[in-house]
């Protein structure tokens, strides 16, 4: 890959994500900072593409210094995993949203008699809903996300980390599956959806395909390499295709759908699930109240009204005595 193409990339990125910047920065004032996770690293993420690509100008106007090079390669490589990372904080954010929570039952026998002796696990032991453990599976895969992420990282300063760079992208490939589950899981689950994250989940859904356009990438680069898959000076035409413009893509896409949908707010969640009728809520005249929240979601005892000598009243009995009709 030529200087100059190499100096256009790194111009077209400072054109296009110093923008992004300044607008992700809004989207998370915006939300506050409860529900945002997904947003903070995709500023981390216009951050590092911003750092990379001053860094490449500097190594084209100062090529004797090897450290400018260095540092753009790294911040090159580093950039798949903040959008693993955005994806996950954005599919936590849908699945904590999601209307429907299942009771998963009684508390594995075996954590639960492991929690007796290792107490940082007993508040995964006790009983969870169906969305709350797959929330926690997101809080889970932060780490690994972060040591393959590491790994990269020393596996591009170091000529001889090559292994290091090859575990690296092993861990990336099983948490992106692992997202692919996730997300799949949570599609199924749309009905139950409140509308307005649908939005931010069709994102998600959307992104798949082109984080996995650049994963694949960057595992051509580290596995095969030669010509046309190489970091350093491998094809720009096939860089751009698999991984720039995908990358440009989730961003963008993410940015939007963060701008689109509200703040999150439980009290306005549960109203808008009852307005949904999700739950498909029984009220005693059979009308839905949006005012009525998610308690509205569970069904309400039948009150049989009958009719007396005296006359219908309202559709309840005259008799009724402090409680249902008798």
């Amino acid at each position: 890959m030529g200087n100059d193409i190499r100096k256009g990339i790194a111009i077209v990125d400072l054109a296009v994500y110093i923008p992004l910047i300044v607008t992700v920065i809004f989207v998370i004032i915006r939300h506050g900072f409860q529900k945002q996770l997904g947003w903070i690293y995709l500023l981390i993420f216009t951050v590092v593409r911003t750092a990379g690509a001053v860094m490449e100008l500097f190594h084209i106007h100062n090529t004797d210094n090897s450290t400018y090079l260095e540092w753009s390669l790294i911040l090159s490589s580093v950039g798949l995993s903040p959008l693993l990372l955005a994806s996950l904080g954005l599919l936590k954010r849908v699945i904590d949203c999601t209307s429907t929570h299942v009771s998963s039952g009684e508390p594995n026998v075996i954590v639960s008699a492991l929690s007796e002796r290792l107490r940082i696990i007993k508040r995964f032991s006790s009983k969870a809903t169906a969305n709350s453990r797959r929330s926690r599976v997101i809080q889970l895969l932060q780490l690994p996300t972060t040591i393959a992420l590491i790994l990269c990282i020393v596996g591009g300063m170091d000529a001889t980390g090559l292994k290091d760079t090859k575990w690296g992208m092993g861990i990336f490939i099983a948490i992106y599956l692992l997202l692919c589950i996730l997300t799949l899981v949570s599609v199924f689950e749309i009905r139950k959806t409140v509308s307005g994250e649908r939005r931010v989940l069709l994102a998600v859904l959307i992104a798949l395909p082109l984080i996995g356009s650049r994963l694949l990438w960057s595992v051509l680069c580290t596995f095969k390499g030669g010509k046309i898959f190489n970091i350093e000076d491998g094809s720009a035409v096939v860089q751009i295709a698999m991984a720039d413009v995908e990358e440009l893509l989730v961003v963008f896409m993410y940015v939007v759908a963060g701008l689109s949908v509200g703040k999150y707010d439980e009290r306005e969640v549960s109203r808008q699930r009852a307005k949904d009728n999700v739950y498909a809520p029984q009220s005693f005249d059979g009308r839905v109240d949006p005012r009525d929240g998610a308690m509205a979601a569970w069904p309400h005892p039948p009150v049989q009204a009958r009719r007396n000598d005296e006359g219908y009243n309202g559709g309840y009995a005259q008799g009724y005595n402090g409680g249902y009709a008798q």
